[in-house]
């Protein structure tokens, strides 16, 4: 009997670390807001190193870029410099894979199809978003 008990306080110890633990992290997964972010910032990357010169497009993918990286923010609460990173380059290889299997237009249909599940995304989470930005903005006006 004495050994069940210490396996139920054992058992319930390990629940509450996950809760904890759980509690802590954002209830939508900000590493698809972050894969977007990197999906943008190489497609930034090969424009500028093609020579492309029209600063309104730059422009909207620095944009888009800094949307997707506030939105994982937001949502996480913290800084994601290491994780962006970290996302850019996972998204740097798949698009390299997808241009050495097919070339240059199989890569920009799945820029656009990359273009597409991440506005799905933000949509999907709009509210989730809303809140986490509005938690984010006071916790700035208090200081």
């Amino acid at each position: 009997m004495h050994i069940l008990a210490r396996r139920l306080a054992a058992v319930g110890v390990l629940a509450g670390a996950a809760a904890a633990a759980a509690a802590g992290e954002p209830a939508v997964p900000i590493r698809p807001f972050l894969d977007c972010a990197g999906s943008r910032a190489y497609h930034l990357h090969l424009l500028k190193s093609s020579g492309h010169d029209r600063t309104d497009e730059l422009q909207k993918l620095e944009d888009q870029i800094q949307f997707y990286l506030q939105i994982a923010e937001s949502l996480s609460q913290r800084t994601l410099r290491r994780e962006f990173i970290e996302a850019s380059e996972s998204e740097k290889q798949n698009a390299e894979k997808v241009i050495k299997a097919g070339g240059s237009k199989a890569y920009l249909a799945y820029d656009a199809d990359r273009q597409t599940q991440c506005a799905s995304l933000v949509k999907r989470h709009q509210k989730e978003i809303m809140k986490a930005a509005d938690k984010l903005y006071e916790g700035q006006a208090k200081r």
